[in-house]
């Protein structure tokens, strides 16, 4: 009995045919149809090799001999995939072989078939998250046939992945059906093996223990549906590093662990892959921050602060020009008064204590309210009054300067720039402002 390998699995030399290159990712698994990838554009191109990828198997009673009918294979292959949303993709593989040996010798380039997929993503994965998605895939005739570098007709496959990414670790399973048929191999024994419909079983293992290398292994298998004890089954370890400016290496290689028409003997490749910057969405437009709730002031009001010579709030009374009657301070020495725009006189009294008086100026464009502090030391019994007006150079009068008679404080002046000290002792006074 002779039978074939399905080309549709055997020709991919590198790896499972439903994986381009992420290119943006150091680590590969065998899926790589997350919104993260889906939503970028890559490329690449990979140099391929494979050993014992196509073999007639002949069985003679309880004996098997597996003859290579197609071996050493090298070629190139270019990759890629186009985004059409952020959970949908076109990912195309164009294989060309360079050289490989057949039963007639060692034959020269030629093109693989054509091959094209559309990743779906149908549950996005996060940090720590799960993703599930459906890869169709079509391959067009486009190999050399009579070279079995291509099989006969459309061959098609689907294929439902799993994977988990968490933490330096991941890992993905896929399952899925493909139907291709064998080639035609001429010979004088009847061949009765039938590879049209088979499976397509995968695993793999990422560990990226830096941003920029990825390691891992992957087993991939592909019984035949007639034959499910007939397994091919091989195993690939991969280690891939991301470079500068969105490149990346992959280097890849394995053999049949369960030998079977369908696993290469060996296969090994090298891929350099590109992709595209990911659009990264605009920062948030930052909240504008609260502006503190500012104290409702009134520009014409009249804070008045009264004390003695020690300091202690003063109990005075407070005369103010169009004031119908006299105001006190009360025990705490302030009072506040609500004025309108005008100049207004302001006198201050106390019993036992010297008199003052202060001109008060409100001007229409004030912005804050006018305070007046004064000092009411014990009076002197005199019949002088000392009249102080203060004005900066350019005649305006100076609000809140600081007066010290003899070295004993008085307060400071107001808005009008003016303080009066009413019944001083006559003499040599030392005014300090």
């Amino acid at each position: 009995m002779i039978s074939l390998c399905s080309l549709a699995f055997a020709l991919d030399l590198h790896g499972p045919p439903l994986v381009p290159p992420a290119g943006d990712q150091p680590a590969e698994p065998l899926t790589v149809w997350t919104p993260d990838t889906l939503s970028t554009v890559a490329v690449g191109t990979a140099l391929e090799w494979g050993d014992g990828l196509v073999v007639r198997r002949i069985q003679t009673g309880d004996s098997t001999q597996d003859i290579p009918i197609l071996d050493d294979v090298f070629g190139v292959s270019v990759v890629g995939k186009i985004p059409f949303g952020r959970y949908v993709g076109v990912a195309f593989d164009m294989p060309l072989f360079l050289t490989s040996n057949n039963e007639d010798g060692r034959d020269g380039p030629a093109t693989g078939d054509f091959r094209l997929s559309v990743p779906v993503a149908f549950l996005p994965d996060g940090p720590g998250g799960l993703g599930v998605g459906l890869v169709p895939e079509l391959v067009l005739p486009s190999g050399a046939e009579g070279r079995y570098l291509g099989a006969q007709g459309i061959a098609g496959s689907t294929l439902l992945w799993v994977g988990m990414a968490r933490g330096p670790f991941q890992w993905a399973l896929n399952l899925g059906f493909q139907a291709a048929r064998d080639p035609e191999v001429s010979s004088e024994i009847d061949v009765d093996f039938d590879r049209t419909n088979s499976l397509r079983l995968a695993a793999s293992v990422g560990w990226v223990p830096r941003p920029w290398l990825g390691l891992g292994v992957e087993a991939n298998s592909s019984p035949s549906i007639r034959y499910l004890s007939d397994a091919p089954t091989e195993v690939l370890l991969r280690a891939g590093i991301s470079l500068p400016n969105g490149f990346s290496l992959s280097l890849a290689g394995g053999r049949a662990v369960l030998a079977a028409p369908g696993a290469a003997a060996s296969r090994a490749y090298l891929r350099l892959g590109w992709a595209a910057a990911k659009k990264k969405a605009p920062p948030p437009e930052p909240l504008p921050l609260p502006l503190p709730e500012l104290p409702t002031q009134n520009p014409y009001e009249l804070r008045i602060h009264v004390r003695d010579e020690q300091g202690a709030p003063l109990d005075a009374t407070v005369t103010v020009t169009g004031q119908t009657s006299p105001l006190s301070t009360g025990d705490d020495g302030e009072l506040s008064l609500e004025l309108s725009p005008g100049l207004f006189q302001v006198d201050l009294a106390a019993p036992g204590r010297e008199s003052q008086r202060r001109t008060v100026s409100l001007a229409v464009d004030r912005y804050r309210p006018a305070d007046l502090d004064a000092v009411l030391p014990i009076a002197e019994g005199g019949e002088t009054d000392l009249h102080l007006e203060l004005l900066d150079i350019h005649g305006v009068p100076v609000e809140g300067a600081s007066v010290r008679i003899d070295g004993a404080s008085r307060g400071a002046t107001s808005t009008g720039g003016t303080l009066d000290l009413l019944d001083l002792q006559g003499g040599s006074r030392t005014i300090t402002v």
